[in-house]
């Protein structure tokens, strides 16, 4: 046992905080009154406190760096850990520090822009040239893309408008779909798996005629046609094995088999070069010949 000479109370020494300088090893005293002590201290004190404290954060920032550094990597589970089980409160005192700092945030923005413009430009074309995500666009687009979710769970997918091929869009090619869905752009700006897809769909990038107007090495058939000719033949030229500018091409020429032109059986997929090849080289097949039987039908 041991008396406190602050409360005069005998007490445990366990009572007591260690204090090798004394004789006992404990402090005279009692852990109690100490603390009673502090916390008056700090209360009688609480500006004066609060100054130095300031004082020594503005002469040590790098010191403070440091050690918060320091600490986080040795201490990345218990973070980890503590955010997910205060996530609301996170979203609270953020959302909170934000609307009283709104003027200091506006400044900083200002400030950083400037003195980034570089850097920030190549991460807004980085960005754009992302990969989609699912959770962002699925509700934005129409039943033209039918998006779904990629295999990685976190993408989207969406049907090619030439040749119906599911592929994942970048963000940019995303955001001026929507833009066009919405009416905040003119034109269609639809959603092609390719290049070669792009030149050779008859919409793209007409404004007033289709491609079909003048004379092109693609004879237009249905979209609905053409995309289940290039699926059965797995996107791929049945003549040179090619997976650019694809074309759906009827075996036998249009003039000899009217009625069964919209047969898939009566089609195959041909790349632009073989597709031009067969057109110019196989009798029936000529532009010209075509051209012929077109004007036949509409005398």
């Amino acid at each position: 046992m041991k008396q406190c000479t602050k409360c005069k109370e005998w007490k445990e020494l366990a009572e007591f905080s260690k204090r090798k300088e004394s004789k006992d090893g404990h402090r005279s005293q009692c852990k109690q009154c100490v603390s009673k002590s502090k916390k008056y201290y700090y209360i009688k004190n609480k500006e004066q406190i609060k100054e130095y404290k300031k004082e020594w954060c503005e002469n040590n920032k790098e010191q403070i760096k440091e050690y918060q550094k320091e600490w986080r990597e040795n201490n990345k589970e218990q973070i980890k850990e503590w955010r997910e089980n205060n996530k609301e409160q996170i979203k609270e005192r953020s959302k909170e520090w934000r609307e009283n700092n709104k003027d200091h945030i506006k400044e900083y923005i200002k400030e950083y822009r400037g003195n980034n413009k570089e850097q920030i430009k190549d991460q807004i074309k980085e960005y754009s040239k992302s990969n989609a995500k699912y959770e962002l666009y699925k509700d934005k687009l129409t039943i033209d893309e039918s998006p779904r979710l990629n295999e990685n769970g976190i993408s989207i997918e969406v049907k090619c408008r030439y040749c119906g091929k599911y592929f994942i869009p970048t963000i940019s090619q995303i955001q001026h779909r929507t833009y066009a869905l919405n009416g905040q752009t003119p034109g269609e700006h639809s959603l092609y798996c390719s290049n070669g897809c792009k030149e050779s769909c008859p919409i793209y990038n007409q404004s007033k005629w289709p491609k079909g107007h003048k004379p092109a090495t693609s004879r237009e058939v249905q979209p609905e046609l053409r995309q289940m000719v290039l699926l059965r033949d797995n996107y791929e030229c049945q003549e040179c094995g090619s997976t650019e500018s694809l074309h759906c091409h009827h075996i036998w020429p249009l003039n000899e088999s009217p009625i069964t032109s919209a047969d898939v059986d009566e089609c195959v997929t041909l790349c632009k070069s073989c597709h031009k090849w067969v057109h110019m080289n196989v009798d029936g097949c000529g532009y010209g010949e075509m051209r012929e039987y077109d004007c036949d039908i509409l005398t």
